[in-house]
């Protein structure tokens, strides 16, 4: 996870890439997304962006049942693009999930969630 975050670090550097894009809008908020698998329902990030690194904490609950949880969230933002890794802890034990997603504008966004046979697509709005 951390290998992969320096490497899209790295690119930066290397692509010169400049600021992100200002009509998307900063990634800092509150937002809130159904994931229905995985054992995750509901999902909320407490999200914070500065200079294309993203930070945060949240909430989840339970696919059935009516566990509940915090996480911690941490990425990286290149324009549109988005890697998260959000780590939260069940009664299974300790759990992290590696999401790259997509800005879709200031109060949508969405995370590809792992599912077979292919990434199952989660909107997140604030």
């Amino acid at each position: 996870m951390i290998r992969t975050l320096w490497w899209l670090a790295a690119l930066l550097v290397i692509g010169g890439c400049g600021a992100t894009d200002p009509s998307l809008g900063s990634l800092t908020g509150r937002w809130r997304g159904t994931v229905d698998g995985l054992g995750l329902g509901f999902v909320t990030l407490d999200l914070v962006e500065d200079n294309h690194t993203i930070g945060g904490t949240g909430e989840w609950t339970a696919q059935v049942g009516s566990a509940t949880g915090t996480l911690t969230a941490q990425g990286l933002r290149f324009d549109g693009d988005i890697q998260l890794s959000i780590n939260y802890t069940t009664t299974a034990g300790a759990q992290v999930l590696v999401l790259t997603g997509r800005v879709q504008g200031p109060n949508a966004i969405y995370l590809l969630f792992p599912a077979d046979p292919t990434p199952r697509r989660v909107p997140f709005v604030r």
